[in-house]
């Protein structure tokens, strides 16, 4: 019988040293109280034997890359001092076509999108670049196949900015695997502003490698923390992109699901349905109330239909509202991108446990603030835009 996973405070802090070399230092930034809420034993004692060895894996990888950023941040000290202008966050609900978004803007001459070899340890990208990019193709190399059609990731593509919050132990995604009351409440009650502050610093690290002129960053999560983001990025625009609730949802659950089977978990398809709904009311109720702050000229909504009809036109109507330049190339480049097999189906949000009708109806103030559009095939499956992440 394999033994269980040493969840203790100790026990990671050991591990990631011992990963590093006996790196010691984990920055500046406040990591424990984070690490102490995600490790408290109430939530843990409730998880199986591979959920124990995830959260392990997952916390350890964490620490590891705080340990680098330090390192990286202590032997380049003007990295600090790198100044983001007028970075380009693409936020909104999970499967709206995010991914695809990413990496059309990331085509202009002048934009750079982190890419995952980076975004996974930032510090090691410039301490130890051979060991980063190990790491990212271990995880590129692992995933199976099903989870790579709906989902693909590549160690050099475009990456969003789940590591970077995941680095700083600040993230919603740490109760995704498992349910975690105590790191929920906690996290609910933090200060997110800590959390993108140590995005910052990352991002820093990453310009100080390789400069560009305009950062190309998404995570849909960050549609949940628009205050905190604009608090510690004032020059931000913000593209928020929007699909029918009902065909996300039913997208989003198909690929936790996916997610849940990859890591060997217990596949519990009404489960995951109803955390999901949760997730996205939360995301709507957040995000509608933020909008109401936000200076229109600092936000362009796009639509998935527009994005899945023409591609380089809504590139080029997010140019034209930041008064982004408009190479004549990047038309040329989208067209050459988005070529490839169709999306996969997917099954209906039935399947898990959800009724189409009712998730419609309690999303209808979404809808009508918004103008999103019904999709005609949402009730009974669900399109993709490929490459599109949680």
């Amino acid at each position: 019988m394999t033994a269980a996973a040493d969840l203790s405070i100790a026990a990671v802090h050991a591990a990631a040293s011992a990963a590093t070399g006996g790196l010691t230092d984990f920055g500046p930034v406040d990591y424990k109280a984070p690490l102490a809420a995600l490790l408290d034993p109430a939530d843990v004692d409730r998880l199986d034997g591979p959920g124990r060895a995830l959260l392990r894996h997952i916390v350890t990888s964490a620490l590891v890359a705080r340990l680098w950023i330090a390192l990286a941040h202590a032997e380049r000290p003007g990295a600090a001092a790198i100044s983001i202008e007028r970075p380009l966050f693409i936020v909104g609900l999970p499967r709206t076509g995010s991914s695809l978004l990413h990496q059309l803007l990331a085509l202009a001459p002048d934009a750079r999108a982190p890419l995952l070899w980076e975004t996974m340890s930032p510090g090691a990208a410039l301490v130890a670049p051979d060991e980063a990019r190990a790491a990212a193709a271990g995880l590129c190399a692992a995933r199976p196949a099903e989870l790579h059609a709906v989902h693909p990731l590549r160690p050099d593509g475009p990456a969003e900015c789940y590591w970077l919050l995941r680095n700083s132990l600040r993230s919603s995604t740490f109760c995704h695997q498992a349910d975690r009351p105590i790191y929920r409440a906690w996290l609910a009650a933090s200060d997110m502003e800590v959390a993108y502050r140590d995005h910052r610093r990352q991002l820093q690290l990453l310009l100080h490698a390789r400069p560009a002129a305009r950062l190309v960053l998404k995570m849909p999560g960050h549609v949940d923390h628009l205050e905190p983001l604009l608090a510690v990025f004032p020059g931000a625009c913000i593209v928020h992109l929007h699909r029918d609730p009902v065909a996300a949802l039913a997208s989003s659950c198909n690929l936790w699901r996916l997610i849940a089977r990859s890591n060997h978990q217990p596949v519990d398809p009404h489960r995951i349905g109803a955390r999901l709904h949760r997730r996205f009311a939360r995301s709507i109720e957040r995000g509608m109330a933020a909008r109401r702050a936000v200076d229109p000229a600092r936000v362009i909504d796009v639509h998935h239909a527009e994005l899945a009809r023409d591609p380089a036109a809504a590139v080029d109507r997010i140019h034209r509202h930041f008064d982004l330049p408009r190479p004549p190339e990047l038309a040329g480049r989208i067209a050459r991108a988005v070529t490839g097999p169709p999306p996969p189906r997917h099954p209906a949000l039935a399947d898990y446990g959800l009724d189409p009708a009712a998730v419609r109806r309690g999303f209808a103030g979404y809808c009508r603030a918004f103008a999103v559009a019904p999709e005609s095939n949402a009730e009974s499956a669900a399109d993709d835009a490929a490459g599109e992440g949680p």
